[in-house]
This record gives structure tokens, C-alpha cells and sequence, in this order.
């Protein structure tokens, strides 16, 4: 795990709020999704939607990127399609027979990077938990940029 820094210590309380907040219309599903998310997203701030979460981690573009590829490999997600733009990975999978995942990651300082992952149903809400905590899980176990 990576050491707190200052901007961690100030960016925490508010991704807690943010997670607090996001409650208040929750399901009964979403807490089990944030908790994994808040749990591996050590180093960054979390905001969360619906079926929706948005990581800001503190970590450049490129290796998170290879983070989101060896989580699909490892996950065996079927890809149906990817968009690779300067400062930004869109993707879209397939798992099961008809769910689906879209992740999003661009590069929003060359330190800092937003990773999105969207699921179109909350009973899906499972899988996009998954995905995201592989991806931080490896993106802990590299060297601070």
C-alpha cells in the first residue's frame, strides 16, 4: 500500500462524503459497490452514481491502462469494442449473455488519472465492484509516480 501524502489526507474526507452522500438513494446494492471501491481506492477520491463510479487515482495514464487490460484477461470479459485517443481509453465488454461493462479512463494531470465504470443495470453492480477492484489492486502495486 502506498504511503498517505497531503493531497491523499485532503482528498479522503471528501470522497467519503461523496460515498455518504450517494447513500442517501442507495438500493440496498450500492453499498456493498462502494464499499469495495472506497476500500481499494487508497490513494484518490471516489464519487459514485447509480450504476456508475468515477476513481480519481493518483497514478499516470499508461499503466493504468495496462491495469484495465490485464483485468480484462484475468476476468475473461469478451472486448466488443475500444477507442484509444491521446489522454483517453474508452472500452466496452461483455460478460454473461447479455450484461455489460464500459470503462473509461483519461489522464487529467500527468500524475493524476480517472477511471469510470459503468454497468447499465444495478444488478450488474457486482461485476463493475470487481473490475474496479482488480484495477486498483494493481495499480497499488506499482511504484508512485
Amino acid at each position: 500500500m502506498k504511503p498517505a501524502t497531503a493531497t491523499t489526507r485532503r482528498l479522503w474526507p471528501a470522497s467519503l462524503l461523496g460515498a455518504s452522500l450517494a447513500l442517501g438513494s442507495c438500493t440496498g446494492v450500492e453499498p456493498a459497490l462502494i464499499g469495495a471501491a472506497v476500500n481499494g481506492a487508497q490513494t484518490g477520491a471516489s464519487l459514485f452514481s447509480g450504476a456508475e463510479v468515477w476513481i480519481y487515482e493518483i497514478a499516470e495514464f499508461e499503466p493504468v491502462v495496462e491495469a484495465v487490460e490485464q483485468t480484462e484477461k484475468e476476468l475473461a470479459l469478451r472486448k466488443l469494442n475500444e477507442v484509444r485517443e491521446d489522454g483517453r481509453y474508452w472500452v466496452y465488454y461483455r460478460f454473461a449473455k447479455h450484461a455489460k461493462l464500459v470503462v473509461e479512463v483519461r489522464r487529467q494531470t500527468p500524475t493524476v488519472t480517472s477511471i469510470e465504470v459503468d454497468v447499465p443495470d444495478k444488478d450488474q453492480q457486482g461485476m463493475a465492484s470487481l473490475f474496479l477492484k482488480r484495477v486498483l489492486d494493481r495499480i497499488e502495486a506499482q511504484p508512485a509516480p
